[in-house]
């Protein structure tokens, strides 16, 4: 019986379990017979070497998947049942060539009027089913990050915090409750996502009464760190709101979410505190604004604000993250938009930690930039993460809506993270710090003090990048695979949560699938 398919792309083949939506971007031009060993997360459900359908896919808008007539296992024989697991529109179709299976056509997602895929804010529909299915079987590493998430967010009593007016100086509890609130939102959308259980309905009541509790009571935002607060809660909450506005449906006595409430306030109070990006501050700060941005024009439909996000971001990476050919080559970082560091002697000192305009800082005997260092690497060691995990959510949610950041950038972010992980490494593993660039210990120039590592942030954001490029695109990636290995399952932080539990794994929802061969490793 049939229980996998081979999709292939661009010569190489993939295989596909049939639990997995191909995706809604291949289509089948040939089917032939051939052996392969059975996914691993199929264990279990069969021995090896069962037959499959190699099936050769050209990138159009629809995709074939065979399902068995015969019993290989019962979630396996009902269309019915794999269309829900799937969670993609199908149509069983006739397929003459197929003579022990039926074919399943996978139809597009169809944007809607603003041109926009839902949900499709950092999951998509079939991320969350890959994901559900995985926990289903108890597969790594998604069923141990689930049991590692922090029970803080997990308790169905979870009480929301909102505050009229976000202002981190004269209430610094709003600061606190809007950020954690937008985890917890979260939190419970993905556990409503991956859970099967007939009264799963309390997670997405539980986030909806936190989103319904803000958007009633949030009228504004003041002051500078404020900013940076609602930038990480402008990346989390649209993430909740989108999962459960297009795939909960409210049941008498289940809370409703309040989605032109929700909308009024990212429209007022996020979008006018974000739009203008912070060109003056760290990179860590715009490339928040800027993943929040984008977010919110997904969930709001709002196609100008989805393109100032995309924008902010493509101004802002590439004078986050150094190359040597920046510049033509003159060995000098690319300076923030903005003109505020056009002066030489500021950008020194800005890429040393000094965070401000500054043009007299010490700077240390040789120093020089390195490919893939950080605007932050000589700050410490957590900021650089925070900016750089902005930046993947960015460009993960992009990606679900067509546009390819990760490919305009593959150089700089492969490098970042490469370069990142060994620099880290280095100092986990000996408790020295590399003396190049930064001339010892990350700060030290700057005059902040601590330890260097400046909080835990270092210890997440891995995850999305690594997956995107290792797992999707076959990009080696050791360094960064080793520091995922070192700090699975992720937990959460500001706006990088879960990562391991929700976004490892190969959603290709706008082109073919590359799947991971070994789910058991990094």
């Amino acid at each position: 019986m049939f229980d996998q398919v081979a999709v292939s792309e661009a010569g190489c083949v993939f295989i596909v379990p049939p639990y997995v939506s191909a995706s809604p971007a291949c289509t089948v031009t040939a089917i032939t017979m051939g052996k392969v060993s059975r996914h691993r997360s199929a264990g279990g459900r069969g021995g090896l070497g069962l037959r499959v359908l190699f099936v050769v896919a050209a990138v159009v808008f629809a995709g074939f998947v065979v399902l068995p007539r015969g019993s290989v296992a019962a979630d396996q024989v009902s269309f019915a049942a794999a269309q829900g697991q799937l969670g993609s529109p199908a149509t069983v179709i006739t397929d003459p060539t197929a003579t022990d299976g039926q074919a399943v056509r996978f139809n597009a997602p169809i944007p809607d009027s603003a041109g926009f895929v839902h949900p499709g804010i950092l999951v998509d529909p079939s991320q969350i089913s890959y994901v559900q299915d995985e926990i289903a079987a108890g597969a790594s590493p998604w069923t141990p990050a689930l049991a590692a998430v922090n029970p803080f967010y997990t308790k169905l009593s979870y009480a929301a915090g909102p505050y009229a007016t976000v202002d981190c100086s004269a209430t610094s509890k709003s600061c606190t409750n809007v950020v954690q609130d937008a985890i917890a939102a979260y939190t419970f959308a993905l556990l409503y996502s991956y859970s099967t259980a007939p009264d799963r309905a309390k997670y997405a009541d539980a986030a909806i009464a936190i989103m319904n509790a803000w958007s009633a009571t949030l009228t504004k935002a003041n002051g500078n760190q404020a900013r940076l607060d609602l930038a990480w809660s402008a990346e989390v909450f649209p993430r909740a709101a989108e999962i459960l506005r297009y795939t909960f449906a409210s049941g008498p006595g289940d809370q409703v979410l309040n989605v032109a409430a929700f909308t009024n306030m990212l429209n007022n109070v996020y979008v006018p505190t974000l739009i203008a990006g912070d060109p003056q501050s760290n990179g860590n700060w715009e490339l928040s604004m800027a993943d929040g941005l984008i977010n919110i024009g997904v969930f709001t439909d709002n196609r100008s604000v989805f393109n100032s996000g995309v924008a902010m971001w493509r101004a802002r990476v590439p004078a986050y993250i150094y190359l040597s050919t920046d510049n033509n080559a003159n060995g000098q970082p690319i300076a923030p938009p903005g003109g505020n560091y056009s002066n030489p002697a500021a950008l020194t000192c800005f890429w040393l930690g000094l965070g401000t305009n500054k043009t007299t800082c010490t700077v240390p005997a040789g120093f020089t930039y390195h490919d893939g260092m950080t605007q932050e690497t000589c700050r410490d060691m957590s900021h650089p993460m925070e900016g750089l995990g902005a930046m993947v959510n960015a460009a993960e949610t992009a990606r679900l809506q067509g546009v390819d950041l990760y490919g305009e950038q593959k150089q700089r972010i492969t490098d970042a993270y490469e370069y990142a992980a060994a620099y880290d490494s280095q100092y986990l593993t000996t408790h020295v710090w590399p003396a190049s660039p930064c001339g010892g210990q990350p700060g030290s120039h700057s005059g902040q003090g601590g330890d260097g590592t400046g909080g835990s942030s270092y210890m997440y954001g891995w995850e999305i990048a690594y997956n995107e490029y290792a797992n999707r695109l076959g990009v080696s990636m050791p360094n960064t695979q080793a520091m995922i290995a070192r700090f699975r399952p992720s937990g959460g932080v500001n706006a990088t949560d879960w990562e391991t539990l929700a976004n490892v794994g190969a959603s290709a929802s706008r082109g073919c699938p590359h799947f991971l061969g070994d789910k058991t490793s990094a």
